[in-house]
């Protein structure tokens, strides 16, 4: 049988050594080699049906982020409820949908809470499995460096968490790749100013760092 997610957005690891891949059309379970099931999906009313973002959460719960929020969602039945934002873009902490976001992109999960780079507000928001929101990071654009209070990021995309590095985020706005810590917000390479100079961290040029997948950085040009 052959299955079909219509455009692949995004994928999730499970703890049993599955893949969901997201598509537009359903989720995709992948075991082994092969597909191992297909569960088509729907969004909470209101919402655009394109996950940018996939993490797996207890059980067999996923978490994604969609249009101007973050949802939960049920693979077996399909349906989706909103955890924290929504469709409408905005600016607010807070618990569930009183809260809002401005294009969410990257998320990954730590512990109990999730960690979203909230690009269009140019903040790392945390997002706790209740639902409850805070800002980590940034808040206004720029590039800087230091303790979480005066870190400051531009229009960040993806986020991935390596062993033992922290938390790596793409800030694709300032050409630059950043780590986080629990203290502080670091620059790994770039320097804010977009190129392509290869050689030793931190001194190398990057052109709008947008993914990272393993160890291999993705740009928004595709390149």
């Amino acid at each position: 049988m052959v299955y079909q997610a219509g455009t692949i957005s995004a994928v999730a690891s499970t703890a049993d050594g599955g893949l969901w891949i997201a598509g537009s059309a359903v989720l995709v379970l992948v075991r082994g080699d092969f597909p191992d099931a297909a569960r088509p999906w729907r969004l909470p009313e209101g919402g655009h049906s394109e996950i940018r973002a996939l993490v797996a959460g207890k059980g067999d719960s996923l978490y994604a982020t969609v249009d101007h929020g973050l949802i939960v969602l049920d693979p077996e039945t399909g349906s989706a409820r909103w955890l924290a934002g929504g469709p409408t873009p905005g600016w607010s902490d807070g618990r569930g949908e009183a809260t809002a976001f401005h294009d969410p992109e990257g998320l990954i999960r730590q512990g109990t809470d999730l960690i979203v780079a909230d690009g269009g507000n140019q903040a790392l928001r945390i997002v706790s499995e209740t639902g409850h929101v805070t800002a980590s990071v940034g808040g206004k654009p720029g590039l800087i460096d230091g303790p979480l209070a005066g870190a400051r990021l531009r229009n960040q995309r993806g986020l991935r968490q390596p062993p033992r590095w922290g938390i790596i985020v793409c800030d694709t706005g300032n050409h630059a790749l950043r780590r986080l810590d629990t203290a502080r917000l670091d620059t790994l390479a770039g320097d804010g100013w977009p190129g392509t100079l290869p050689g030793i961290l931190p001194d190398v040029r990057l052109t709008a760092p947008f993914l990272m997948i393993g160890a291999w950085l993705m740009g928004a040009d595709g390149r």
